[in-house]
């Protein structure tokens, strides 16, 4: 996607926007934005609304980017904002800069004011906590320090900073209650609300939730941590809106819950909802978006993307596709306002080395060696092999096997399709095979001893889990130690015990691989009455 799509960056130069490694856009018309070039400076361009561009002296608005002076030399990983806007920088040490809009004490600088004009770290407030994630709800912020701990200060009208009181904080004090002895790993707000996901796969939220936002059966305003209840699911993602939540399982699935005025639940309806209700009828995700300053939802479903919500202005009450490339195309240019829900990375049209080596994959004209399966030739070349896969770069190292003189190999193990899309990864890093042949793909990955892609099946494997086959890709994982798999299969074996132990899969498997999952089962007091 272009930069360009941005509104507030369709005027700037192309030779300034192709310097640019991330942007991100935010404002209450997606007027503001602060942009990292590739030499990792900082620049802002926008209204200057309450000094949220952090330029230290008034400006005339325009779109002209100006170098952001205070925060040279720093390494600014991500950026999150308010609604006034204020604003919360986080370097790559885990230091955060805050400035804008302070009218509620939002920068946590243990004071009000109507706004500050310069970056300056809030961590002396933490007390030297290392910080690994901001949050920003309307006038409120959050921290995640790397021990998974959350911190909140500014506005608390509605228990925002999870302190069991109404009382606004000026300094960032840390959120306990169900909290404690909990590792976070994510936090994220609504614009009165606030969440945090758990190592686990749990949510906690707390605020306002007279929408049921929190998503805890009911509209109850809650002061403190509470337990979304998600029945049968470990979280992967959390995302929100102004008043909605949207959650994805490791499996794939949505859950979406709050308000729903504009359809931003998905359900083909606008009525509110305060548990958390799986969006059917899409398939699995793999990504879910949403901003807190808006009112539209949307996800990444088998590479194509999905939207709901309120998109132009118009109410999408049920999942619609979309010709868009990315779910950052959505934000930029359906959400009101344009903001967008992430650092928008600038990839470039591809004209560099990887799209000449991606381009050269099966290529007989430049090849030097071949690959003869099921009677299909797949050309390749020595080098490649080489510089991506440890295996080939041993089996072809000049004189230490007798393949290395050899230029054709013929393959009598896997089939064409599935050999063909292992070679492709080391010129593509992309698997392209539909999902029932990626078990076989991670057998072949892990026969190379081939980590990355073995890494990318389990992940793709985690997507497809079901009761028919959570056996199957149990057995999988153990047959090929696939960690991460074996865990998200058990998990899912767990929660559906019932069913998936009636399956053909349970009673057909094999009797030491049955006995080793009983037993884990029972370690875990599934079978407790």
């Amino acid at each position: 996607m272009s930069l360009s799509k941005w509104h507030i960056l369709s005027l700037s130069k192309a030779e300034f926007l192709d310097d640019i490694k991330w942007v991100t856009v935010f404002g209450p018309s997606g007027n503001e934005a602060i942009l990292v070039t590739q030499s990792n400076e900082l620049y802002a361009i926008g209204t200057n609304g309450n000094c949220c561009l952090g330029l230290g002296t008034p400006i005339t608005p325009g779109f002209t980017p100006k170098r952001i002076e205070s925060l040279k030399g720093l390494n600014i990983s991500s950026i999150a904002y308010g609604s006034d806007p204020h604003v919360l920088a986080l370097t790559e040490d885990g230091t955060i800069y805050a400035w804008g809009a302070n009218g509620y004490g939002q920068l946590g600088r243990g004071s009000t004011s109507v706004h500050s004009n310069l970056p300056k770290p809030v961590n002396h407030a933490l007390g030297g906590v290392i910080v690994s994630k901001v949050a920003c709800g309307g006038f409120h912020s959050l921290a995640l320090s790397n021990k998974g701990d959350v911190y909140s200060w500014g506005f608390n009208n509605c228990g925002q900073l999870g302190c069991g009181d109404t009382t606004s904080r000026y300094n960032p004090n840390r959120v306990t209650g169900l909290l404690d002895g909990k590792t976070c790993i994510h936090v994220t707000c609504n614009h009165t609300s606030s969440f945090a996901l758990t190592g686990e796969g749990e949510i906690l939220s707390w605020g306002q939730n007279g929408s049921g936002q929190l998503g805890i059966g009911s509209t109850l305003q809650q002061l403190q941590p509470v337990n979304v209840q998600i029945n049968d699911a470990f979280i992967d993602q959390i995302v929100t809106g102004y008043s909605h939540a949207l959650a994805l399982s490791e499996c794939g699935s949505i859950y979406a819950w709050g308000a729903n005025t504009h359809g931003q639940l998905g359900n083909a309806s606008k009525q509110c909802v305060s548990s958390p209700t799986i969006i059917n009828n899409i398939g699995r995700a793999s990504e879910v978006a949403a901003i807190h300053l808006s009112h539209i939802s949307a996800a990444t479903i088998s590479g194509k993307v999905y939207i709901w919500g309120e998109c132009c202005h118009q109410n999408v009450c049920a999942p619609l596709v979309t010709d868009f490339n990315s779910i950052d195309e959505v934000f930029a240019c359906l959400s009101s306002p344009s903001c967008s829900w992430r650092p928008f990375m600038n990839i470039l049209p591809k004209k560099d080395l990887s799209s000449c080596i991606e381009n050269r994959f099966n290529d007989k004209e430049t090849s030097d060696m071949v690959f003869i399966v099921e009677g299909n030739h797949i050309y390749v070349h020595r080098v490649i092999l080489r510089m991506r896969c440890a295996y080939f770069y041993s089996m072809l190292q000049n004189g230490k096997w007798k393949e290395s003189e050899m230029d054709t190999f013929e393959i009598n193990d896997y089939p064409y399709h599935i050999f063909k899309a292992f070679v492709s990864y080391f010129y593509t890093d992309n698997v392209d095979l539909p999902n029932e042949d990626i078990p076989d793909l991670l057998e072949l990955s892990d026969c190379y001893c081939e980590t990355e892609l073995k890494k990318k099946c389990e992940l793709l494997l985690k997507r497809t889990i079901s009761v028919e086959n959570a056996i199957a890709l149990y057995t999988i994982a153990l047959r090929y130690q696939a960690k991460e798999l074996q865990e998200c299969s058990f998990r899912y074996i767990t929660r559906h015990c019932s069913a998936v132990i009636l399956s053909k899969d349970f009673i057909g498997m094999e009797e030491s691989i049955s006995k080793k999952l009983l037993v884990s089962l029972a370690e875990a007091g599934v079978f407790k009455s």
